[in-house]
């Protein structure tokens, strides 16, 4: 299943209520390399009130958290 910048950003808006958000689609950047085929390739820079207080780890584990497994 392919998913969109457009997804990932209205999904993480959703769950996060972020201050900022920018979700780039990179896949371009990875074309020819080995599982390209398979999925697409984002960068995301966001900001948001539910990170205050958490360690790195736990601020990176928690846009995650609604799909174990995956993240979108």
């Amino acid at each position: 299943m392919s998913v969109s910048a457009d997804e990932i950003e209205a999904a993480l808006r959703a769950a996060l209520a972020p201050d900022s958000l920018t979700v780039v689609d990179d896949s371009h950047l990875h074309a020819g390399h080995a599982g390209a085929r398979e999925g697409r390739h984002f960068s995301v820079a966001i900001s948001s009130p539910r990170f205050v207080g958490l360690t790195r780890v736990a601020r990176h584990r928690l846009p995650g958290l609604g799909r174990p497994g995956r993240l979108w």
